[in-house]
């Protein structure tokens, strides 16, 4: 990227705030960015994205889909993303981490791809990588 704005530690967090890389189904899991500006800026977005271990993109999101505006001075800095209840079944699966200008992806101010690698532990028997939630309905004619 281009300098302006460098993430510097990338943390995967549990619900609590403790550091972990192996949750369960249905935990929540925090994100947390440790950045550092060069310079004010006042259009800067953050984006996480979950891979997963086939190199599909299971979730992506950003500061700017959601109109979270962010100012940042020179300085560091947190950004925090919380997945509540994470629905991802058994599995590995890893983070990409970015930051970018005016939701210009094509030219990011620093991207780290598949940085951070977790676990997926579940006791449901469910097939797939993720939960759903879902009701089962029975109607039987007499």
């Amino acid at each position: 990227g281009s300098g302006q704005v460098q993430i510097d530690e990338i943390s995967i967090l549990d619900g609590s705030g403790q550091a972990r890389r192996v949750f369960r189904t249905g935990e929540d899991v925090l994100v947390r960015l440790g950045v550092h500006a060069t310079e004010a800026l006042d259009d800067v977005g953050f984006g996480v994205q979950i891979w997963s271990s086939d190199d599909r993109v299971l979730h992506g999101t950003n500061t700017f889909i959601v109109g979270q505006r962010i100012v940042l001075g020179p300085g560091p800095g947190t950004i925090e993303l919380r997945y509540q209840h994470l629905p991802l079944l058994a599995g590995t699966y890893w983070l990409t981490v970015g930051a970018t200008r005016g939701n210009d992806w094509s030219v990011p101010l620093d991207l780290r791809e598949k940085v951070v690698r977790f676990e997926v532990l579940t006791s449901q028997l469910e097939a797939g990588m993720m939960t759903l939630t879902h009701h089962w309905g029975v109607h039987v004619s007499a």
